[in-house]
């Protein structure tokens, strides 16, 4: 329990006067435990993950040229998507990029000079692959989309289907749209 780790680091602090780095989901710790956190801790540092060095790295780690320049030509959708997501998983971004260079294998070419269309199936893939990994969406939820006017009112954010959810989050894509199957 995270009590029992507050304990354990007070105990190091307090009693041995070790100096303890804690390294945490300072969001998840908060919820809990921010009032104790304050008390505990004499210097938070906050990290954010470099998001264009990771990008371009995984992006080089692509050993198919072609998929490697489909990812290379959505960059900005990409990274567009992954930023309206509130991500800071690179560990996702990894995934969505490698998930990416596969679907580039199997598109056919004619369908990629159609911009607007690719762009939209890319956001619509890169927000879909982003919240299944979370476990925000499931096979059950993208079924729905087919079946939920976006314009129905829900009494409560809680009482919304997860796809409802999830196109409020990317407000600019229209998440539950019936233009791409």
């Amino acid at each position: 329990k995270a009590q029992d780790l507050f304990g354990a680091i007070n105990f190091y602090i307090e009693q041995k006067g070790f100096r303890v780095i804690v390294i945490a989901h300072d969001e998840k710790l908060m919820e809990e435990f921010g009032e104790m956190k304050e008390k505990l801790f004499g210097q938070e540092i906050e990290i954010h993950p470099l998001i264009e060095e990771a990008f371009n790295n995984f992006v080089d780690n692509i050993k198919d040229e072609d998929a490697k320049n489909f990812v290379n030509i959505h960059k900005v959708t990409i990274k567009f998507i992954f930023d309206q997501s509130k991500e800071k998983s690179l560990r996702i971004l990894k995934h969505v990029i490698e998930d990416l260079s596969r679907v580039s294998k199997i598109i056919d070419k004619k369908y990629t000079i159609n911009k607007e269309a690719m762009n939209y199936f890319l956001s619509l893939f890169v927000i879909f692959d982003i919240e299944t990994r979370n476990n925000n969406l499931n096979k059950d939820d993208l079924t729905l989309r087919n079946r939920i006017n976006s314009n129905r009112f829900f009494d409560a954010e809680t009482n919304a289907p997860n796809i409802v959810k999830i196109e409020k989050k990317y407000s600019n894509i229209r998440a539950l749209s019936t233009d791409i199957l």
